[in-house]
């Protein structure tokens, strides 16, 4: 249903455009404007058409092109432009979705074409719509046929371009590692540069061979992005603790590449890693927020954290396990100086935090070039690395149990999502689009509205058929003639539904990733456009007295999630909220639960010996089905993964749903 775009090549009307339809042997230049013939006057009609064909395709008048182009081969069969017409007709067809019909477009392109050159430009045309089909096999085929050596250089980059992307398509990452060294050979330096960077260090950050890292630097010490490689066989012989091989690979990069993006990254680790092999195995770093407006939570955590530990509790064996406290503060650059404070000052073995968002990519981007294992708590998750551990409530956790729980639990296969256009809600909704369709469902409905809204008729009828009537004129002269037929002349209560199209509700449920004061308002939205029982599912915002308070019945059955249900009758839970009451006196909540999780679970990591941080690295990846008061916890790329608790309302109560 979503095209997945890996690389930042959209294949629009530009598309080898000036490559394919530019001056070479397979295109006409313009004629004398002297006319001696009728010969002459119909190669200059020709040349005419072709140029009004060529200028509507520039501006993107798509469809009104089209039915000149088929006129244009009835009219000029023979015409020496037939190439470029049929290769434009591919290109048009493709700037507007529709490749399976610009692969015939190309195909039929390169059966006229006998110019060696174009074909190469047409090829590569035909492998991006084949691309664009999903026909994995036929565009490698394609690629295969081209020669990248007749390709100008705009064309070349797109050409390793496309490649990059079918290889990660089909799994192959170092293979697109490889193309993208490959777009370092002939692209020229710029801000773009940054997102092939970023692409490769994924690839990269795939593989640990360090001996296989090498030898891609060998074959592409001459692209403009080999820093990458460098900077990724430096950090990662670091954190393995072979400090000299390490910084040879970093001074190279400094030397070679000193506007490198990474070169600040490499002076500096450089400079640190000589402190690297000094770690206290029984010191854990813990980093929160101990003053400002967010002390009252940093607090609530590290309670947590500390019972854990046992810190309070003398009639338990001692872990001799000493906690690190450092204030993260609410300002990314204060937490990024606590955390490198905590690795070489006290040279703690492993870190416990952030809480807050804010920072949380430079904060866990620091720890990785580091090889200093963290255990996030923050709802984003920070970088995908090494020695990154999210253990916060992220957003993609709770879209994929919400979804796992619809379809696996309750049978249900459609849906549809409502959610705020910003940043929190398309992450949800993306989050949960794609769980959806991971576990076979199909998402028939997608609507947005401003952040801050406070009317939802329009988005719940574009969902429901009623916003677009024109597609539904059928139905409103039925509507029409039963009036005339029943001399109904005015609208009212009584005659409505001689007036009013039925919502069409092709979905089961709802998501709806907002807060409960907006979902409050939107419950009874549905009930008021006739879309009467709807299933409502929700984040674990939602877990909230006020979602009843201000939706009351409207709120009846709607579903949601949390990490933590204190009046659970789980034993572990129950367990854990008493010895919580008698330490500190009051009931704990999600915050304190996923803390003292991420504690117990680096508690069990460390035990009572000595361990190097890629051991505790290695430990806590090898995580399956811990039981925490979370859930079961197990690793699950980059993620402390956990089977969270499914809440419900009932008689105007939020409810836990027993497992069946």
């Amino acid at each position: 249903m979503k095209l997945r775009n890996i690389l930042s090549v959209v294949f629009v009307s530009v598309i080898c455009f000036s490559c394919a339809t530019g001056p070479s042997s397979g295109q006409r230049r313009a004629r004398p404007s002297v006319v001696k013939s009728g010969k002459d006057q119909r190669a200059a009609r020709e040349t005419r058409d072709f140029r009004i064909i060529h200028g509507l395709f520039s501006k993107g008048e798509y469809e009104e092109v089209l039915p000149k182009m088929t006129f244009f081969e009835k009219r000029y069969p023979q015409s020496d432009y037939l190439p470029q017409i049929r290769n434009l007709r591919g290109l048009t067809y493709l700037a507007t979705k529709r490749p399976l019909h610009a692969i015939q477009g190309f195909k039929k392109a390169l059966e006229v074409s006998e110019d060696t050159n174009f074909k190469q430009f047409v090829l590569y045309n035909l492998a991006t719509a084949q691309f664009e089909a999903n026909q994995v096999d036929e565009t490698q085929q394609t690629l295969a046929e081209i020669h990248p050596e007749s390709l100008d250089r705009e064309t070349t980059i797109k050409f390793h371009s496309l490649r990059s992307k079918l290889y990660e398509q089909i799994n192959l990452p170092i293979e697109s590692a490889r193309e993208i060294l490959s777009v370092g050979r002939v692209i020229q330096p710029s801000d773009s540069n940054k997102f092939y960077n970023e692409q490769l260090e994924k690839y990269l950050k795939t593989t640990e061979d360090v001996s296989l890292l090498d030898s891609i630097y060998r074959d592409f010490e001459d692209s403009l992005f080999a820093d990458t490689v460098l900077y990724r066989l430096g950090s990662l012989q670091i954190a393995r603790g072979n400090t000299s091989e390490g910084q040879g690979y970093l001074r190279r990069l400094t030397e070679k590449f000193p506007n490198s993006s990474y070169y600040a990254y490499a002076s500096n680790l450089i400079g640190s890693s000589d402190n690297q092999t000094v770690v206290d195995s029984t010191a854990v770093g813990v980093l929160l927020p101990l003053k400002g407006k967010f002390a009252k939570f940093g607090t609530q955590t590290l309670q947590a954290i500390q019972l854990a530990f046992r810190i309070f509790n003398v009639d338990e064996p001692d872990t001799k396990i000493s906690l690190i406290l450092a204030d993260s503060g609410d300002d990314a650059n204060q937490t990024l100086k606590a955390l490198e404070e905590l690795y070489f000052k006290h040279h703690v073995v492993a870190v416990i935090g952030p809480l807050l968002s804010k920072g949380v990519e430079p904060v866990t981007q620091r720890a990785e070039e580091l090889g200093l294992p963290i255990i996030t708590l923050s709802q984003q998750p920070g970088i995908n690395g090494d020695f990154v551990f999210s253990a916060g409530l992220t957003h993609s956790l709770q879209a994929f149990e919400l979804a796992r729980y619809a379809i696996e639990r309750m049978g249900l296969k459609k849906f549809a999502i409502l959610h705020p256009r910003d940043k929190f809600g398309e992450q949800y909704s993306q989050s949960y689009w794609d769980a959806i369709e991971a576990l076979g469902g199909e998402v028939v409905g997608v609507e947005s509205y401003p952040s801050g809204d406070t009317d939802f008729r329009q988005p719940i009828d574009k969902l429901s058929g009623l916003y677009y009537t024109e597609a539904r004129q059928r139905e409103l002269d039925e509507l029409a003639k039963l009036r005339q037929e029943n001399n109904i002349k005015k609208r009212n209560r009584k005659t409505e539904k001689y007036f009013s199209l039925k919502p069409i509700v092709d979905y089961q449920a709802v998501f709806i990733p907002d807060e409960p004061k907006v979902a409050a308002q939107i419950f009874p939205t549905f009930a008021y456009r006739d879309i009467d029982k709807m299933q409502f599912f929700g984040p674990a915002g939602w877990h909230t007295d006020e979602l009843i308070t201000r939706a009351q019945a409207s709120a009846e059955g709607a579903i949601f999630v949390d990490a933590f249900y204190s009046r659970s009758t789980s034993p572990g839970v129950k367990k854990f909220v008493t010895k919580y009451q008698s330490t500190f006196g009051e009931e704990p909540g999600v915050l304190e639960a996923l803390g003292y999780d991420a504690a117990i679970i680096l508690n069990s990591v460390l035990g009572n010996r000595s361990r190097a941080r890629i051991e505790v690295r290695d430990d806590l990846k090898s995580l399956n089905n811990f039981p925490g008061v979370t859930g079961k916890i197990s690793y699950r790329a980059g993620q402390l993964a956990r089977s969270l608790t499914f809440l419900t309302v009932r008689r105007g109560q939020i409810e836990e749903i027993q497992a069946d």
